[in-house]
Order: structure tokens, then C-alpha cells, then sequence
């Protein structure tokens, strides 16, 4: 779908965000500033 294919980053990042919301902070603040 068009939609899905837009929208895979964004798809991306929800889903990075929930794994880290079950990950210590600083393997948050790790992925983080991997990202940036």
C-alpha cells in the first residue's frame, strides 16, 4: 500500500519507541544519540 510505504519511517520509530519504553534509559539514551 502507498500508505504504508510513506509511512514506514514513521512506522519505524513507533515501533523503536515502544521496545524502548520496555529498555533501561540509558539503552534509550543510547539509541538515541545512535540516531542522531
Amino acid at each position: 500500500m502507498v500508505w504504508t510505504q510513506r509511512n514506514s519511517k514513521l512506522s519505524w520509530i513507533v515501533t523503536t519507541v515502544m521496545i524502548l519504553m520496555q529498555s533501561t534509559k540509558s539503552d534509550m539514551f543510547a539509541l538515541i544519540m545512535l540516531l542522531l
